[in-house]
């Protein structure tokens, strides 16, 4: 490996663990690889679950080729304990210290980028900066201490958070650069520093809805078994089911909407309780299943006659894009939600959608959410 044009991408979250994280990671590492050599150092992988996959168990370090020639992927073992806050932050804690004694032993690299969150795993970037002579960047996902903040009971001014905002601006200031979702996120870091930020929206990946899959009998069957509802219509949410997410209007929704089905596809840490209040409210018509491949969602899409995706009404949220509106509008699905994102038309209230279904307008889906557009600007 060329140490001078190498890259190496520090992540929590890597393929074959699904969402929008590890699909940013993995697209990052496809399409800068175009140029580079590429070494990711992730975990097992073990989210949205909380279980280490099966092939990963019993094994401390891996190293695997990756989907490219000129990828290279190491992975070693950190604790899964639960979906609790407190579990996940001691597992994050400890990947942070694993990390930087795996880091020891990686090739020497031209560039490193992080990606949060998990928010502490910055501090790998600060390890390679002063410890292996390496610049990095940091890919903000969500801004932190705030996210902390709209998800606890904890004020701006515990002592807890304010300690969080000073490792924040330390680990920014750090940075050679910045990467970050929306242009949100962007106003929100420059207030706070004055490194670079360079605005990589997260988009999708078009080859996925343009490229016909073949599928193997099982999953004809499991999307069989997912569409196997008695409805005139039939919704779909495919994603993580966590704290940023708000399932309160489909649940109200369910009761005045009998004739549709409300079919929920994902795991997460808020999916036992989700789970425990369609079934408190008896709503036939709500529908979990697990997570499913990622290649299988836009067959999944297909099937549906619209999406959906709300945010609860946190700080946090007001700078978030969801990746599930950019898929559902590539598929030329009506949207309900109450979201909006410059280009794509959503709607507020499930009426307006439903009187949508078979008539969605022709529209050009904006390229700026073109995976493959927005991750080849990055200024590496």
């Amino acid at each position: 490996m060329n140490p001078n044009s190498s890259l190496l991408l520090i992540t929590r979250f890597f393929p074959p663990e699904s969402g929008a994280a590890a699909e940013r990671m993995r697209a990052f590492a496809y399409y800068l690889a175009d140029e580079r050599p590429i070494v990711i150092l992730t975990t097992m992988p073990s989210y949205p679950v909380f279980r280490i996959d099966r092939k990963y168990r019993w094994k401390l370090f891996v190293k695997e080729q990756g989907e490219r020639n000129n990828i290279t992927i190491y992975r070693f073992w950190t604790p899964q304990w639960g979906r609790g806050l407190v579990a996940r932050t001691i597992s994050e804690i400890l990947f942070v210290c694993i990390g930087a004694i795996v880091s020891l032993f990686l090739p020497r690299v031209h560039k490193v980028i992080v990606s949060s969150p998990p928010f502490l795993l910055g501090l790998l970037g600060v390890w390679w900066k002063y410890i292996r002579r390496t610049p990095y960047m940091f890919d903000v996902r969500d801004l932190y201490p705030d996210a902390l903040v709209s998800v606890t009971q904890l004020q701006d001014t515990h002592v807890l958070i304010r300690l969080l905002g000073r490792l924040e601006r330390l680990l920014y200031r750090s940075a050679e650069s910045l990467l970050t979702v929306s242009a949100g996120c962007v106003a929100a870091i420059t207030e706070r520093t004055d490194t670079s930020v360079q605005l990589i929206p997260n988009g999708i990946d078009t080859k996925r809805f343009d490229t016909s899959i073949s599928l193997s009998p099982d999953e004809h069957a499991l999307i069989d078994t997912i569409f196997a509802v008695d409805a005139i219509h039939i919704g779909i949410y495919a994603g993580n089911i966590g704290r940023l997410y708000d399932f309160d209007p489909v649940l109200t929704a369910a009761v005045e909407h009998p004739e549709c089905a409300f079919i929920i596809i994902g795991d997460g840490p808020e999916k036992d309780a989700l789970l425990e209040r369609v079934q408190q409210q008896g709503s036939t018509n709500i529908h979990l299943h697990p997570a499913v491949p990622f290649d299988l969602v836009p067959v999944i899409l297909k099937r549906a006659d619209f999406g959906w995706v709300f945010l609860k009404d946190l700080d946090i949220a007001h700078t978030a894009i969801p990746n599930k509106i950019l898929e559902y509008a590539y598929a030329q699905l009506p949207i309900w939600s109450t979201v909006q994102v410059a280009g794509i038309v959503t709607h507020p209230t499930l009426d307006a959608v439903l009187s949508e279904i078979g008539n969605v307008p022709n529209y050009s889906f904006p390229e700026e959410y073109i995976r493959e557009n927005s991750i080849r600007k990055i200024q590496v």
